[in-house]
């Protein structure tokens, strides 16, 4: 069901889908009678890839997700519950490779190494252990959890105060091992911002009441040049994110998971 899952989604992403409509179109126009059907798949498809690649639309899809939980200041929450502060610092996995010749930290994805960056601050700051739940998707030869680990330690966590799961392999089943691995204990969820709302609906339904702390904001506020409105991969990628956490909690919800 996993690999299937994985699989069939990637037909339903933004850029796929652009090609699908252009595929459709050429083999109709070139090799049938239904040209001008072949013709209306060509600028649907066309038209598409034009709108899934300029904003406004990529950046508002993924503002929808990514503004629903504020940033998370431990500073500031640390001044306001010194009495109660989280025990964990549990980050969710966004990716990993097992090239040993790469550098460790070139080894994480960038969601990955986000989220990790804002899971030792947090932990720092809080004085918190971590936990990182994150097994092998691909059968790499050696987990993410396992690579979070080994760099957490390199930025100060000391590796009695790390606990890990290498067995899970999506966000239901990272947040179950979370659930086992810090039973009543308060903690900090930290994920990518536009993962985050999937996350925290799914914690929600396994009983878990986790702080968020989202990471990787792949939006914002500043200034933008009037040149970051022509057609980009950047946003092509926005528009996949939005896509891939739409598709996730629709899938989610089919299977009364949240």
């Amino acid at each position: 069901m996993f690999i299937f899952k994985k699989f069939v989604s990637r037909f339903l992403f933004p850029f796929p889908l652009g090609l699908e409509f252009l595929a459709i179109g050429l083999y109709l126009h070139v090799f049938t009678t239904r040209k001008k059907a072949g013709i209306g798949f060509l600028f649907t498809g066309f038209f598409w890839l034009l709108l899934i690649s300029t904003d406004p639309l990529p950046s508002a899809l993924l503002t929808g997700l990514e503004s629903r939980f504020p940033p998370f200041n431990p500073v500031v929450y640390a001044e306001h519950h010194r009495a109660s502060l989280p025990s964990y610092v549990a980050v969710l996995g966004g990716g990993s490779y097992d090239d040993f010749d790469l550098p460790l930290s070139s080894r994480l994805s960038e969601a990955s190494l986000a989220r990790l960056s804002e899971g030792v601050i947090i932990a720092k700051t809080l004085g918190a252990k971590m936990v990182f739940a994150a097994g092998n998707v691909c059968d790499q030869r050696e987990t993410e959890a396992e690579v979070m680990s080994q760099i957490s330690v390199l930025f100060g966590i000391p590796p009695e105060k790390i606990r890990i799961d290498t067995a899970s392999r999506d966000t239901a089943t990272e947040l179950a091992a979370i659930k086992t691995l810090v039973v009543d204990a308060p903690f900090v969820l930290v994920t990518s911002a536009a993962h985050m709302p999937r996350a925290m609906a799914l914690a929600s339904a396994l009983g878990l009441h986790p702080i968020p702390a989202p990471a990787n904001f792949l939006t914002h506020n500043a200034t933008r040049c009037s040149w970051e409105f022509f057609p980009n991969p950047q946003n092509i990628r926005k528009t996949r994110r939005a896509f891939y956490e739409y598709l996730g909690l629709a899938w989610a919800t089919l299977r009364g998971r949240v």
